[in-house]
């Protein structure tokens, strides 16, 4: 009787790396196009740049994603401004503003308009299917 013994764990680590790179790329996608969803049809959307910027990196070593948005703007729409703001962290007095075509405003600030917290709050519940759809059948399981 010849027995032999083969080590596998270098293609095992491949393999569940190229599964869970694929699994963490796939939670990206589904969350940010969630995110981009939840963005309200008004001024904040008139470029479409909020929308634009509102991506994901994947980062495998800590096995996360990160979600979220460049934009200076982005968390004033996130949390509201002025008297609006969430948690009452808003300036409490009134102000004016210039718009890019040089017209004047006046305004107490602006309602929050949630885009990324509900997304990320609707990604977990896609994050189990996910990751077990990748991983079935790896490893035997």
């Amino acid at each position: 009787m010849t027995v032999t013994v083969r080590n596998n764990a270098k293609q095992l680590k491949s393999e569940l790396q190229k599964r869970l790179d694929k699994a963490l790329h796939q939670i990206g996608q589904s969350v940010v196009g969630d995110a981009r969803e939840n963005i309200t049809d008004n001024d904040t959307v008139d470029t479409g740049l909020l929308r634009a910027q509102t991506t994901f990196e994947v980062y495998l070593s800590d096995l996360k994603v990160r979600i979220g948005n460049p934009l200076k703007y982005a968390i004033y729409i996130e949390y509201g401004t002025g008297l609006y703001a969430e948690n009452g962290k808003g300036r409490k007095t009134p102000w004016v503003y210039e718009d890019r075509k040089g017209v004047a405003h006046f305004t107490r600030g602006s309602h929050p308009a949630p885009f990324l917290r509900p997304a990320l709050e609707e990604g977990k519940k896609t994050v189990k299917d996910i990751v077990e759809k990748n991983l079935k059948g790896f490893g035997g399981a």
